[in-house]
């Protein structure tokens, strides 16, 4: 079991700074071997360009860094006044084997949510309306809702190519590689919004590709509401689809085969299209709507839906 470290507050030694500069604050508790308020503390400001923490804060982040099973790690960080009044919160997921993968992804949320406060002469409101800090150009702060806890967002990682040695000869194996970013459902910061990434996951349908960075705002924020279709279902409508078509195909020739002969046979081959047509037009029937149903379906905040 991790022993969890707490410190109630970080401080350092603040340099000249615009007086209007809100002074902040620091509360993280992680487990041992995760990074420690310190270190966090000094990563945030680095990326800001300027010391922030002081004395006699006006607001201050609570951290909290947890382990469990799914999603492996969670981050919540909590922004509270000087009167103990929450002024709002962001959490952060994920799946790595160690918890210092997070650092830059902590240090980076920490940081967007402060930077667009300290030149600010009004007190620090966090509301709905105003949504997330702006992010940098390349990354987008992604929040994912889903009906289902297998849907994953996928980043297109590259294709590989190989041989396959069978008993007819030799045959190319095509391999396409993704990296998984987040679980849903997740707020989690994506570098390099404008790669390749697909919505998929264990027994979840996969999408089409998507690019993230088409979909965000002017805050740099994706959101994107995804209904998990089910793979195995989706599978299998297809097939009757494709058996249903072929079938009909089939039937069609065999009536008209039977049609033009005069054998004793042609009633035979008549009967025999007409039953595989009519098998032919159930299954795709059946097959279109269970093939429809099944697929994902992600909805932007933009409007946006993609399958």
């Amino acid at each position: 079991m991790f022993r969890l470290v707490t410190v109630l507050s970080v401080v350092i030694a603040p340099t000249a700074t615009a007086a209007t500069d809100a002074r902040w604050g620091l509360t993280w508790k992680a487990p041992e071997g995760c990074i420690g308020p310190g270190d966090l503390a000094q990563a945030v400001e680095e990326k800001l360009g300027r010391s922030i923490f002081a004395k006699d804060p006006q607001f201050r982040v609570e951290g909290r860094l947890q382990e469990g099973t799914s999603p492996r790690w969670k981050a919540r960080l909590t922004l509270v006044s000087a009167a103990g009044e929450v002024l709002g919160t962001r959490e952060l997921t994920a799946d790595d084997a160690d918890c210092r993968a997070l650092d830059k992804k902590l240090a980076l949320v920490m940081a967007l949510t402060i930077e667009p406060q300290l030149e600010r002469k009004a007190p620090l409101m966090l509301t709905a309306e105003a949504g997330p800090p702006p992010m940098p150009k390349d990354a987008a702060l992604v929040h994912i809702d889903s009906d289902s806890r297998d849907v994953r967002l996928l980043r297109y990682a590259g294709t590989s190519y190989g041989s396959a040695y069978t008993g007819r000869g030799t045959a190319t194996v095509t391999i396409h590689s993704f990296a998984d970013e987040c679980r849903a459902p997740c707020d989690t910061v994506i570098t390099r919004s404008d790669d390749r990434f697909f919505i998929g996951g264990s027994g979840v349908t996969m999408t089409n590709e998507m690019i993230l960075a088409d979909h965000s705002n002017k805050a740099g924020q994706v959101k994107l509401q995804v209904k998990a279709g089910n793979a195995v279902g989706h599978f299998w409508g297809l097939m009757s689809f494709i058996t249903g078509l072929t079938s009909i195909g089939l039937g069609a020739t065999f009536a008209v085969i039977g049609g033009g002969s005069s054998s004793s046979f042609g009633g035979g081959f008549v009967a025999g299209g007409i039953v595989t047509a009519i098998v032919g037009g159930v299954l795709t029937a059946v097959g279109i709507p269970v093939w429809l149903n099944n697929r994902t379906e992600v909805s932007f905040a933009d409007g946006t839906v993609v399958h």
